[in-house]
């Protein structure tokens, strides 16, 4: 389980590099979208991700939850619901507690809602 705070300066664009490389990794084969409130991410049998828009000062930002079973190690019964639910309770600590996001109040509770939102 690891949570991080990318930002966007004028020079560097960590969060818009999490954001590109979150959005290839969800469209690979055997991912599942998530969402949660305005959080959005992916998830598959082994992990889940999740960001939520976290801006600090002037500049633009994200913080990014993932939770998984190792690559090395994967957990024989796991599923992709266990970890969603994992990586949303994550998201809602570090975002409220830990990065102190404005959005990250307005997160529902529960677990996140996997599959394509109608629409898309």
């Amino acid at each position: 389980m690891e949570y991080s705070q990318h930002l966007n300066s004028t020079t560097i664009k960590n969060a818009d590099k999490a954001k590109d490389q979150v959005a290839r990794e969800a469209a690979e084969p055997g991912s599942i979208p998530l969402r949660l409130g305005n959080a959005h991410g992916y998830a598959w049998k082994h992990a889940a991700v999740l960001l939520l828009d976290c801006p600090k000062g002037k500049y633009p930002g994200i913080v990014e939850v993932s939770v998984d079973d190792r690559r090395d190690v994967e957990a024989g019964s796991a599923d992709a619901e266990a970890f969603a639910a994992l990586a949303a309770d994550t998201l809602r600590l570090a975002g409220q507690k830990v990065y102190h996001c404005e959005g990250s109040a307005a997160l529902p509770p529960g677990a996140p809602r996997l599959g394509k939102p109608r629409g898309e």
